[in-house]
């Protein structure tokens, strides 16, 4: 959770990612640094919560992270697995 900020909700683009949430389609996050990115999506994993979906089904990797810098396709597949 981001600790420095209360994040808002009712924000137009979680409600937009809402909408596309049951489509097959792949959604894609883009925007310049700092315009709400990783707010947004952990609005997504608040209201998924709300919703009913289970904490440990939601997976969250910050690939800016040492934890996940060094990961081949293989470990990240068998890490989302």
């Amino acid at each position: 959770m981001i600790e420095s900020h209360m994040l808002k909700k009712g924000n137009l683009y979680l409600n937009k990612l809402i909408g596309f949430q049951n489509t097959e389609s792949v959604k894609v996050i883009t925007g310049i640094r700092r315009s709400g990115k990783s707010s947004l999506l952990k609005l997504m994993v608040l209201y998924l919560i709300e919703t009913g979906i289970q904490p440990e089904q939601i997976v969250e990797m910050n690939f800016e992270s040492n934890d996940f810098r060094k990961m081949t396709s293989n470990d990240i597949y068998a890490y989302i697995k």
